[in-house]
């Protein structure tokens, strides 16, 4: 029972050396784009429901869609990440990202055929709020699917396509972060002047903007556009009797 004196390892993934002449050139920068777009990918359904808190308030009233959407989608992303850490060599890392696309696509398919074909612009039925919240929970599984595989495959390739992929995560929120802005100065919700006061990093209006934006503040959340322009209708139909 002696031992034969060889070190039996296992092999790592990659060489810890791989010569230059090897890696493939990068023309027109098309394999970083693609992993950017990807990053933005993975963040994009997630910001597209929480810009949309101002349309769920008004369909749903008197429901806390911004902490009710939260709370279904971080459990149900952790879980789908421990179940690719566990069981994620079963599975391509290519089949994973296309699945979760496709769970992204359906998930935000599903919202606007809702409103055509069942909520029609009434409040209340809230058989639709329950397919609103199926549809985060897909949008969460999607999330893990992509992110992972994401994550996953630009790790395998030079450093800078990892770096293309946070940026694009990044790059998702500050998209409809800025589409946030650019809506409510269009509706003259804000003035221009909050606007550019928003961008003093000093300034405390950055944080209630951030607060009107991303629908965290309860009170300024359930106040959509709708009731919004109804109220400015009867203050001056007040003001002119």
């Amino acid at each position: 029972m002696g031992s034969s004196g060889e070190n039996i390892e296992t092999p790592l993934l990659l060489p810890l050396h791989l010569p230059d002449n090897k890696i493939p050139k990068d023309s027109f920068n098309l394999i970083y784009i693609t992993y950017f777009i990807l990053g933005v990918s993975c963040l994009l359904p997630w910001n597209t429901f929480i810009t949309a808190i101002d349309y769920f308030s008004h369909i749903y009233p008197h429901t806390h869609i911004n902490r009710i959407f939260s709370v279904v989608y971080m459990p149900v992303v952790v879980s789908a990440l421990l179940s690719v850490v566990f069981f994620g060599r079963r599975c391509d890392v290519r089949i994973r990202i296309n699945l979760g696309l496709g769970l992204y696509v359906f998930s935000l398919l599903l919202m606007p055929l809702l409103e055509v074909f069942y909520i029609r612009g009434r409040v209340g039925l809230f058989n639709g709020f329950y397919v609103s919240i199926g549809a985060v929970v897909l949008c969460a599984v999607g999330q893990a699917l992509v992110q992972s595989g994401v994550v996953g495959s630009a790790g395998e390739l030079p450093k800078r396509y990892m770096q293309a992929a946070v940026s694009g995560f990044a790059g998702s929120g500050n998209l409809f972060y800025s589409h946030s802005l650019c809506d409510y100065a269009l509706q003259n919700s804000y003035s221009t002047n909050k606007i550019l006061n928003y961008l003093n990093p000093t300034n405390n209006a950055r944080r209630e903007c951030w607060s009107r934006c991303v629908g965290v503040n309860a009170e300024v959340s359930n106040k959509s556009t709708v009731p919004t322009r109804l109220r400015r209708l009867k203050e001056k139909r007040n003001s002119l009797l």
